[in-house]
């Protein structure tokens, strides 16, 4: 199982983000998961990428657009398995997202927003039925869930909407999500 990561590149987070980005980045090391990411070593992407480094077969597949690899090629993880270069930014998103089989929403900034509703409104128009998780550190995404409850209640979105998405709190629960988790074909 591939599992993409979308979060922050920001090297300036508080550390225990870091610590919680490692640490599933361990877990799923030990599950034998792959990685697919942005490719970035600093943030919450290295620090999962860094995790599941501890387990040598591990694969690790980063998706940089070419401006990045020209600008900021001196924080491209470089441990990764493959490393693909796309030409525009839309292109590496549509590469993340058709390399994984579950999505998990680290915590991050604008990107990473645009990166899960982009997700969230592929699956809710058919385009996909993976797991998309948004992974909770610290109650970092509460204002963002608050959010949507707004644009639920104004009727700009339905409330099945929520039911695309799961909010979870540990990675126990995350893992637990993914591997139980049916396609609405499945059920």
């Amino acid at each position: 199982m591939n599992i993409v990561i979308y979060g922050a590149a920001n090297d300036l987070i508080e550390k225990t983000f870091i610590e919680a980005g490692e640490e599933f980045g361990k877990q799923m090391a030990q599950k034998n998961y792959g990685l697919v990411f942005g490719g970035m070593s600093t943030g919450m992407m290295g620090a999962v990428a860094r995790g599941i480094s501890t387990n040598k077969n591990s694969t690790i597949l980063s998706i940089i657009p070419e401006a990045l690899k020209i600008r900021d090629h001196e924080i491209i993880y470089k441990e990764s398995t493959k490393i693909i270069y796309t030409k525009t930014l839309n292109e590496r998103k549509q590469l993340l997202a058709d390399s994984a089989d579950a999505i998990v929403v680290m915590p991050g900034g604008i990107g990473t927003y645009d990166e899960f509703f982009e997700a969230l409104d592929s699956k809710r128009m058919g385009y996909h039925e993976k797991p998309i998780i948004i992974y909770n550190i610290n109650g970092y995404y509460n204002k963002l869930q608050e959010f949507i409850d707004f644009t639920i209640e104004n009727k700009f979105a339905k409330p099945d909407c929520k039911d695309s998405y799961a909010i979870l709190n540990t990675s126990d629960e995350i893992f637990a999500y993914i591997e139980n988790y049916k396609k609405t074909n499945d059920k």
